[in-house]
């Protein structure tokens, strides 16, 4: 009578088959997670610059907002994200402009900095 079942040799080729399907995926997986990470961070920051011009033109005094507490009041489309970065304070925020506001994503590896001039990483 024949056994049935598997031979070392067959087991060692599958095995060796997904190490390779392991290393050429995982590589892959972790670029597209830092790129989502990154694309995140540059949504928020691009929230942040639009939501500073919106508060400078309802504001009273006309000048930006100071910090980000302000801000995220003023405008609650901005998503807070617990990854992301993002500074307490705005300094030397007045009616012409504000100082760079750097954000990131804790995973990212991008910082973005929002100036009254726009977005860049």
């Amino acid at each position: 009578m024949k056994e049935k079942g598997f031979t070392l040799i067959e087991l060692m080729i599958v095995i060796a088959v997904l190490g390779i399907l392991a290393a050429v995926a995982i590589p892959s997986y972790m670029g597209y997670r830092t790129r989502g990470y990154n694309k995140r961070a540059e949504i928020v920051a691009n929230q942040i610059m639009m939501a500073q011009e919106n508060f400078r033109a309802a504001s009273s005094t006309s000048s930006y907002a100071s910090t980000m507490a302000e801000l995220i009041a003023y405008d609650s489309t901005i998503d807070n994200d617990a990854g992301l970065t993002l500074p307490a304070n705005i300094a030397n925020a007045n009616t012409t402009s504000y100082d760079a506001i750097d954000i990131r994503h804790t995973a990212g590896d991008i910082t973005y900095t929002v100036t009254t001039d726009g977005v860049t990483p």
